[in-house]
């Protein structure tokens, strides 16, 4: 989500803070995500156009007889 604070923050799909990717100098008017390659591009109002790449490792836990990892970046498989 990019907007008038002019950072690129990244969201889970509860609506929950998972980090700030970047920050441009003036505001930004659109994001958009290529799910393939993660990357995010950005457009800001001063004409600029960044991408940054977002990579997340797979996280995996074991505690007694549960097992989980991560899968689409937020989302917790048990």
């Amino acid at each position: 989500m990019t907007g008038s604070d002019k950072k690129i923050t990244l969201w889970n799909k509860e609506g929950v803070l998972l980090g700030t990717v970047g920050e441009m100098k003036d505001w930004i008017w659109s994001v958009a995500v290529n799910p393939i390659t993660k990357n995010i591009f950005a457009g800001a109002n001063n004409g600029i156009i960044s991408m940054h790449n977002v990579e997340f490792n797979t996280i995996h836990g074991l505690y007694q007889d549960r097992y989980a990892y991560r899968e689409l970046m937020t989302d917790v498989i048990i």
